[in-house]
């Protein structure tokens, strides 16, 4: 598909905007999709590309490499080497959508790590579920990032596309507290197997597990546990969803995410807060209880 790539930049090169569609094929497009042929990338293809996306870009970045990959589908589709355009029929991300998350309760959650067997497959799920954090972010995870006398993990680096690289954003660099149940797994693994400072958690030495390895343990477990069927980036909503639940102040809640501002993280769980305004307006009914309150009936 390199070529598609190629030809089709080559046409677009004259326009004010070429420098930011160039940057989108070299570090999205062409590491994701150089190997396959342009006829042989599938719907199931672009939706897995979406969620490995999701791991580290805005929603808002995500739409537009997406628009630039459909744009290479039309490309193809006018020099006849596709007649269908699979970008197109996937559809953009669509943000409405996306905000009604999907996600495990704790019972869920429970119920699905309790047929781990594999401690290390176990210890990265609770991490995933009590942290927040991205698959990427998990699989980037040193040993000197995890401090078992603060029970923090620190969060600065992650996996895209097989390399470890830097968060996009600032914010996304952040450092976390963790239960003691999620320490002990991780100490426990650390016990069993040879570490240094630098190599990895949750792999071996340097080498992190395969994106494609968590993804078909995951959804084996899922199987397994006979629970509702979900991304693994939805641990990462059920984490929010559980911070909520609990009554945690949505600062909270952006913080443990890394989210720039809390208005990112409003926009994606608004639904997920309970209404207030019943419960204020009920203190306001009580300001005047004891005097006799005339019926609006009274002025009609």
């Amino acid at each position: 598909m390199a070529d598609m790539y190629l030809n089709w930049y080559k046409k677009r090169r004259k326009e004010s905007s070429y420098m930011k569609i160039e940057s989108v094929i070299r570090i999205h497009l062409k590491p994701q999709f150089e190997h396959k042929k342009i006829k042989d990338i599938l719907k199931r293809d672009i939706v897995r590309f979406h969620d490995d996306l999701l791991d580290i870009l805005s929603i808002g970045s995500v739409k537009k490499v997406h628009t630039v990959l459909s744009a290479v589908f039309n490309y193809a589709i006018k020099l006849e080497y596709l007649k269908l355009n699979v970008a197109r029929e996937v559809g953009n991300v669509d943000i409405k959508e996306n905000k009604q998350v999907q996600f495990w309760t704790i019972e869920e959650f429970k119920q699905f790590v309790q047929v781990i067997k594999e401690p290390m497959f176990q210890t990265f799920f609770m991490v995933l579920f009590y942290g927040g954090l991205r698959k990427g972010e998990a699989l980037a995870l040193t040993w000197k990032d995890i401090n078992f006398e603060s029970n923090t993990i620190n969060i600065d680096k992650t996996v895209y596309h097989g390399r470890v690289t830097s968060p996009k954003n600032e914010s996304s660099i952040r450092k976390i507290k963790m239960p003691q149940h999620t320490m002990n797994l991780l100490g426990e693994l650390k016990l069993m197997n040879k570490n240094k400072p630098d190599y990895v958690v949750f792999g071996e030495f340097y080498d992190h597990i395969a994106h494609t390895t968590v993804d078909r343990y995951f959804f084996y477990y899922i199987k397994e546990a006979e629970v509702k069927r979900i991304r693994i980036h939805d641990l990462r909503h059920s984490h929010a969803s559980y911070l909520i639940n609990q009554g945690n102040d949505i600062q909270i809640v952006s913080k443990r995410l890394g989210h720039a501002n809390t208005s990112t993280t409003y926009d994606i769980y608004a639904h997920l807060y309970p209404n207030k305004e019943d419960e204020a307006i009920a203190k306001m009914e009580d300001d005047f209880k004891p005097a006799q309150v005339v019926n609006m009936s009274d002025f009609k």
